[in-house]
């Protein structure tokens, strides 16, 4: 059992009522468009075994590349989200592939009705389980980047959005996409969005941030800490004060009063889950970089901290580490001069605000009972601020 073409897993799990039937999902890149699609995986006896004793089969095993890939019979959907639902073959009953040991081509077999219907119980188990629907997310700077992205994910699933930044010209954009995105989602229900202002490095506004907010947002479930940003390169003895006092006030001194803030409300209700956003720049400090590194070990600190201290309560807590994302960030780094932040990913293929934004997504999608702890995020031509390989670098 085979997937012909070029593809990676994201996910896998036995099928419920047939043993030897494991379900897949698989992202594909074709030409700069990302695709995802299900497959369904016949395991041999020796990868079941494996699977029976919570082994995750590494992705080689299931996928082996062919010389005649026919990815025209899936149906691409061009989501992260569409995954909820399945693909039938053209008469309608599930199907999977096969591949010719000599040839290395593929082909699709039907699959009794008996173990259709099993296979298609387990799908809808697996995939058609959305736990974000009407969820009130909160996330600070949603005008962009990251944050923006991650608004729209959010909305996609059904979730209703509190967008948080300054800009608010740009919020009522994202709202706006907010909105469409819903319309294209998996859950086909309509969901609420909300822009409100927000500079976090002024206390008295996080303070009055609830009493702002419509009713039906008032009772926040997943709190999303993304405001962030960094100033210059400059080395210590020269660093601009004013800047140092900004970075650390948005980076550090708003995500500590505003988790304080949902916290609070989280332990009334018995349930919440908090993400921050952290940095690679939290794992390993850079020359160049001091205060900004500075601020995300401090979020690093602090992050772990709290889950200990919520540790004997249902609230969830989630540090997510990105590498480098091409994102307005480094603009902001060299003050608007994007030219010279464009030469930070020049070479090789950053990540997008996009990726980032599905592994938090996908985090707070997790069972009441699954904490995604930390999560590290690297392009694949990266392995540290100092480690990066630039293949497309022109000489």
């Amino acid at each position: 059992m085979t997937l012909t073409g070029k593809g990676w897993g994201r996910g896998l799990t036995r099928a419920h009522a047939h043993p030897n039937i494991a379900l897949a999902l698989l992202g594909f890149r074709r030409g700069s468009a990302k695709f995802s699609c299900l497959s369904i995986l016949v395991l041999s006896p020796s990868e079941e075994a494996m699977l029976a004793r919570g082994v995750l089969l590494p992705s080689f095993h299931l996928f082996r590349k062919t010389t005649c890939p026919r990815l025209s019979s899936y149906r691409h959907l061009p989501s992260p989200l569409s995954s909820f639902g399945y693909f039938p073959s053209r008469k309608g009953s599930l199907s999977h592939r096969t591949t010719s040991s000599k040839s290395g081509c593929s082909s699709r077999l039907p699959l009794s009705a008996e173990t259709s219907a099993q296979v298609d119980q387990s799908l809808m188990s697996l995939f058609s389980t959305n736990r974000l629907h009407d969820k009130v997310v909160l996330i600070t700077g949603a005008s962009a980047g990251i944050g923006r992205a991650t608004a729209v994910l959010f909305a996609r699933a059904g979730a209703n959005v509190v967008l948080t930044a300054r800009r608010t010209e740009k919020l009522d954009d994202a709202v706006k996409e907010c909105e469409e995105a819903n319309k294209q989602g998996a859950s086909g229900k309509g969901g609420k969005y909300v822009a409100v202002e927000l500079d976090v490095q002024k206390r008295s506004n996080l303070d009055a941030l609830i009493g702002q907010l419509p009713d039906w947002a008032k009772q926040v479930d997943i709190l999303v800490n993304n405001a962030g940003l960094v100033f210059g390169t400059e080395k210590v003895g020269e660093i601009n004060a004013d800047e140092v006092d900004v970075m650390i006030q948005t980076n550090v001194t708003a995500l500590i009063h505003l988790t304080q803030i949902f916290v609070r409300e989280f332990k009334k209700r018995q349930r919440g889950h908090v993400i921050n956003l952290g940095s690679i720049a939290g794992r390993e400090a850079y020359p160049g970089g001091s205060i900004y590194c500075a601020t995300k070990f401090a979020v690093k600190a602090f992050t772990s901290a709290l889950m200990k201290e919520l540790v004997d309560t249902p609230i969830r807590v989630t540090c997510i580490d990105p590498g480098m994302v091409n994102t307005e960030f480094s603009t902001v780094r060299f003050r608007g001069d994007k030219a010279t932040a464009d030469k930070v990913y020049e070479g090789l293929q950053p990540l997008t605000g996009q990726d980032i934004a599905e592994e938090i997504v996908w985090a707070a999608n997790r069972p009441e009972h699954v904490n995604i702890a930390e999560s590290l995020i690297f392009p694949v031509n990266q392995a540290s601020p100092y480690h990066n390989h630039r293949p497309n670098l022109k000489k």
